[in-house]
């Protein structure tokens, strides 16, 4: 990451890449970022982005520990309804508000973050999730439960790894690495801490970054690495800055160089670094007790045992002091020297108290370690089985669906064969009075032209029986059709000429108002007339029992909002308003002996190529209208299969 990736222009709106960018190294470097999204403020900026850059600077300042300045920004947030703005940024400003409390240590902050880690992740960004955990794992750990502490840390970093936000990766695993130091467990935390900071060295030169390093040197130093620890302190950058942190951050680095040499046997440069700590003079009791402990090592290693207890005293008696195993067993060592035995004997005791301290801190923090992979790798089993749960469960309901497609084939075939049979009536008589007269002409020794032609009319005749068989047997097949480029003009006139002699049988009339002009559309042609075969005998059956002077149903296409649309209506009673929302729920039917899945499959059939299926009540009797989309073939094909 580059400092140009955070500049803005402060006279161009920004977009919401820009703003992403932000978001996404918020964490790592907040100082920078919030002061690139500062410079992005423009009065013109549309209201959603004004909204976001409202609550990201909020945030950055909560990660900065500047609380009244991001109270100030969530306060102007606040005046926006959530209803113009969307979901997300109404869940970035209650993450916000989850934040200020984490900040004062409120015990709520868990509850808010854990609702809001419930939160349905289609109307978030991925990364959203990531700093949620983040945060609470940071609550948990504030409240002192390491093990929901470190789960929701393994959480994060997980989400992190899925989406590839090398970011937040380091980040997390930067503080889990301080956190394991803390107790106590040094080679834990410079294993965190080095692969957090190798994700971070190449993105943000940032507080946060300088804090990370400070730490790892401290686990080298603990676990006496010197040179390792010396290796590091030559690549840090302390900014150049007179800010007290960043002096602060300097005197430490000091310091750590002071020890490093000194474990390095090296007093002579110990010395200069110390003297370079010595200058700060308003720092906090633990950094002050930390330089006299070098100091006072340092001067036993040049052989100043007074001076070094002189030193080492005004802590022994500073009230609410805390003084480290290092601590007594350095003091301890100086008695020694100066033949006290008996106070000697005194501060190795306080040092085996601490030790022990330590060691049940550093227990405790293994325990809930160990709890946390395993609450983890259950919760990670637990969405692996609901996965897995998910796709046999589609798989299930799509091969129940092609069960039930079948079927339906088979139930419309046996109603719209006699039709067929019907068409074939025609061509078979054709066929016949050709061969009689093919056959006379024979006999009378006709030119083989005048026969020709006769047998010619029989092929023609023939192919357009063979055609209806394998219209009949394509329609009833259970394999999948592949897709293609057909017009639904085609399909709606087989269609109405497979049905019409059945409904005319009925006294039921069949008319048919076609687009001369209708585009091609893309599907499975043999799917699309199952659907429009349904739909056809559900109109021929509601006017079969309606008593009307004229029992008529219209088909009419056309092309209408890039979709291509085919309206089947009927002059019976039309639909009970009450049964509208119904219709298409399966085994939901009226009708004697009816499997209520008609319409339920034909729009899964429609949904198979992007097209839908609605219902409506007309001014006479009712109207279903198929729409599909104009014809785009995709650039992989794949087969349609009968859902």
């Amino acid at each position: 990451m580059q400092q140009d990736d955070f500049d803005s222009n402060a006279k161009a709106i920004p977009n919401y890449a820009e703003l992403s960018i932000c978001w996404m190294y918020h964490s790592v470097d907040p100082e920078r970022v919030g002061h690139s999204l500062t410079a992005m403020q423009v009065e013109a900026m549309p209201l959603s982005r004004r909204a976001l850059l409202t609550v990201y600077l909020a945030s950055c300042c909560f990660e900065l520990g500047e609380v009244d300045a991001a109270i100030n920004y969530l306060g102007a947030s606040r005046q926006w309804n959530p209803l113009r703005l969307g979901a997300r940024i109404d869940w970035l400003r209650r993450f916000c508000e989850a934040q200020l409390l984490v900040c004062r240590q409120d015990e709520q902050a868990i509850s808010m973050l854990e609702a809001l880690s419930r939160f349905p992740a289609n109307q978030l960004e991925k990364l959203d999730l990531v700093f949620c955990h983040d945060w609470l794992a940071r609550a948990r750990y504030q409240q002192g439960d390491l093990r929901g502490a470190l789960r929701d840390s393994y959480i994060a970093l997980d989400h992190a790894q899925q989406i590839q936000a090398e970011a937040s990766q380091g980040d997390i695993a930067c503080r889990l690495g301080m956190w394991f130091a803390e107790h106590g467990l040094p080679l834990e935390a410079s294993r965190y801490l080095q692969a957090g900071l190798t994700q971070l060295s190449a993105i943000s030169a940032g507080r946060n970054l300088c804090n990370y390093r400070i730490a790892l040197i401290d686990t080298y130093l603990a676990t006496r690495q010197p040179t390792q620890a010396m290796a590091v302190l030559t690549e840090q950058h302390w900014p150049a800055t007179q800010e007290d942190r960043y002096a602060i951050s300097r005197a430490t680095g000091w310091l750590q160089a002071a020890e490093a040499y000194l474990q390095h046997h090296d007093p002579a440069t110990a010395d200069h670094w110390l003297e370079q700590a010595m200058s700060i003079r308003a720092a906090s009791p633990a950094f002050l007790q930390r330089r006299d402990i070098i100091r006072a090592e340092l001067l036993l290693a040049q052989g100043e045992t007074k001076r070094s207890l002189q030193v080492l005293q005004r802590w022994r008696t500073q009230p609410g002091s805390v003084a480290s195993a290092h601590f007594h067993e350095l003091l301890a060592r100086t008695l020694i020297k100066l033949g006290d035995w008996e106070h000697a004997c005194m501060q190795q005791n306080l040092q085996l108290q601490a030790v022990t301290a330590q060691h049940q801190l550093s227990q405790q923090m293994l325990q809930a370690d160990l709890h946390a992979h395993a609450d983890w790798a259950e919760i990670r089993q637990e969405q692996a089985l609901v996965t897995v749960r998910g796709m046999v469960s589609l798989e299930h309901e799509r091969e129940w669906h092609r069960f039930l497609a079948r079927l339906s084939r088979l139930h419309i075939g046996s109603e719209f064969s006699a039709g067929v049979i019907h068409e074939l009536k025609q061509p078979l008589a054709a066929m016949l009075s050709y061969s009689q007269a093919g056959l006379r002409l024979t006999q009378q020794h006709a030119h083989p032209d005048a026969v020709a032609g006769v047998l010619s009319r029989i092929q023609d005749t023939a192919r357009h029986a063979t055609l209806l068989v394998e219209r009949l047997r394509a329609f009833l097949a259970r394999e999948p059709q592949v897709g293609s480029v057909f017009n639904l003009n085609n399909c709606v006139r087989d269609v109405i000429a497979w049905l019409r002699p059945t409904c005319e049988e009925a006294g039921i009339h069949i008319r048919n108002w076609l687009a001369g002009d209708l585009p091609d559309t893309w599907g499975n042609p043999v799917l699309v007339q199952q659907v429009i075969v349904n739909l056809l005998r559900n109109a021929h059956e509601a006017l079969a029992d309606y008593e009307a002077e004229e029992r008529i149903i219209v088909v009419e296409t056309y092309c209408q909002d890039q979709q291509i649309c085919c309206r089947i209506s009927d002059s019976g009673p039309g639909i009970d308003e009450a049964r509208l929302p119904r219709l298409f729920e399966p085994f939901h039917t009226t009708k004697a002996g009816g499997m209520g899945l008609g319409l339920k499959i034909s729009r899964a059939v429609l949904a198979e190529i992007g097209g839908d299926l609605r219902v409506e009540n007309s001014l006479i009797g009712a109207s279903i209208v198929v729409s599909i989309p104009l014809a785009v073939e995709p650039t992989t094909p794949e087969e349609n299969e009968a859902v």
